[in-house]
């Protein structure tokens, strides 16, 4: 919801979360999952691209 410009006060409403830092510490697993794959998909690419 963060990503699509939807305010963390509404986040936080429509989640029932508690807090900014109970959501966050639920869902900080997985966004860094999803960075590190994304990472690691790019250098994929680039290495794919460089020695092909």
């Amino acid at each position: 919801m963060s990503a699509l410009g939807i305010p963390e006060a509404d986040i936080i409403k429509l989640g029932r979360w508690e807090t900014a830092y109970v959501m966050k510490g639920v869902y900080r697993h997985s966004m860094m999952e999803k960075e590190e794959n994304s990472k690691r998909e790019a250098a994929e690419k680039l290495r794919n691209t460089l020695f092909s």
